[in-house]
């Protein structure tokens, strides 16, 4: 199947946006399931730089297996608000917005019943990261967790983590921490080359990427400012700090990717042994976006994860004034 030209309403999307009290908006969307069984609804969190027609193809896979799927464009991301000058800037002063963003994107989507219901969270990256620690927040609502390439760390020798941390605490003393990172700014020609880019071994796959942030370029995020660099060392620090991940009890697939140079693979193992109910898929030959990568690659990865749903429970509730359908448990 193939989603190039697909939109979010192409594939049964109902977007709303929400105020949020400091001023900022947020976009996000509901997707109905394809089946005539419907199965527990996937709460879907995206990484750094990513916006929710990305995801597309994921989303009709998902759709395929009976699940919907919530979703929203994080702050600073997508077609949510830009906070800097610069709108391709990454910024967020630190990740407990986010994760108070994504409590108040639940409240607003299942206003209707007052009622939010128990998720298989998915998440990418900074979003697997975020998924830890939402589920960490919320453990009565996050039935089980997959993550993809999940962001336990952020993939550096010993020597630049204690300079990055020096440096990055230098700049915002000295008011800077709205500045792209020493040597990043927006998005260039050299993030659009297929030759040797850390994300994914198809061609086509990433190729699209850029053919939707042509086809609307307010999608487009480029490199991090150094408050975002401090935000996310303070949340990686909490999330490996001790008692945090031997907390989370629900159980956990974490898929490996064994070629990221993005995040810290060995820090991704390291955690998954101190999880309760954890579970390991390790791709060998996966770059980071290992969702978005080949075919025999993205197999290995959706066999694993039907054989972790195989016993999700069907559930199905009625109708909701924002969207067609919520959910809830039987």
């Amino acid at each position: 199947m193939t989603l190039a030209a697909a939109t979010i309403a192409d594939q049964g999307g109902t977007v709303q946006f929400l105020q949020r009290p400091d001023g900022g908006q947020l976009r996000y969307a509901w997707f109905q399931a394809r089946t005539a069984q419907s199965r527990r609804p996937v709460l879907f969190l995206t990484g750094y730089a990513e916006f929710m027609e990305k995801q597309l193809e994921v989303i009709g896979q998902l759709a395929q297996r009976g699940h919907s799927v919530v979703l929203m464009d994080w702050r600073g991301q997508g077609l949510s608000s830009r906070h800097c000058d610069d709108p391709q800037k990454g910024w967020i002063d630190c990740f407990e917005t986010h994760l108070d963003d994504l409590d108040a994107m639940l409240a607003d989507c299942f206003s209707a019943t007052a009622l939010v219901p128990r998720f298989l969270v998915l998440g990418h990256s900074m979003g697997g990261h975020l998924a830890l620690r939402f589920a960490h927040r919320r453990p009565e609502i996050c039935d089980r967790l997959v993550l993809s390439a999940p962001m336990i760390d952020i993939r550096m020798m010993l020597w630049q983590k204690a300079l990055v941390g020096w440096f990055v605490g230098l700049m915002i003393r000295l008011n800077q921490g709205r500045t792209y990172i020493l040597g990043g700014g927006p998005q260039t020609a050299k993030n659009r080359r297929f030759e040797g880019n850390p994300l994914t071994s198809d061609a086509v796959r990433f190729g699209r990427i850029f053919e939707l942030i042509d086809g609307d370029p307010r999608l487009a995020v480029g490199a991090p400012t150094y408050d975002w660099v401090q935000a996310a060392r303070a949340s990686i620090k909490k999330l490996v700090s001790p008692g945090f991940a031997e907390a989370i009890t629900m159980p956990v697939l974490m898929a490996i990717a064994g070629q990221d140079r993005i995040v810290n693979s060995t820090a991704s193992a390291r955690l998954l042994k101190r999880l309760a109910q954890g579970n390991g898929l390790f791709l060998k030959t996966a770059r980071h976006e290992v969702m978005l990568e080949c075919d025999a690659i993205r197999q290995l990865f959706w066999a694993a994860f039907d054989d972790f749903t195989a016993d999700d429970l069907s559930v199905a509730l009625g109708p909701n004034p924002l969207f067609e359908q919520c959910w809830t448990d039987k």
